[in-house]
This record gives structure tokens, sequence and C-alpha cells, in this order.
């Protein structure tokens, strides 16, 4: 696949993503994106299922035996 056209906008989203997967804090990542509310921060994040499965990852839930 070609890609033929980048924006700003693709940047910046990239930008999050990657400071995202990499342990950034949400609240820091708006920060640097000059965001007002961390809700257009995680609008832009751009990891989707992956994300939630490795945070899912970090449960610990309790073994019960039958």
């Amino acid at each position: 696949m070609r890609v033929t056209t980048i924006t700003a906008d693709d940047f910046q989203r990239t930008f999050i993503s990657e400071l995202l997967d990499n342990g950034a804090d949400i609240a820091s990542v708006a920060k640097l994106a000059r965001h007002s509310n961390v809700t257009t921060t995680a609008r832009d994040d751009r990891r989707g299922d992956r994300a939630a499965e490795l945070a899912a990852g970090f449960l610990s839930v309790p073994y019960v035996g039958l």
C-alpha cells in the first residue's frame, strides 16, 4: 500500500500513541500534545485493542479453587 498524504494530525496521533505505548501517563502526554483535556488525547490514541490487552495483563485475579 502506498501512502500519498500525511497530515499534521497523523503525526500528532503517532506522537501520542508512541508515548502512551512506551509507558507515559496520559496526563503528561496531554500536556505535551497541548491538549486541555485528556479526553482529546485518548481520542487520538491509535493503539487499539493491543493496548487494552496489554493493560489487562497487569491485572492479578486471585485463583479460587473449586
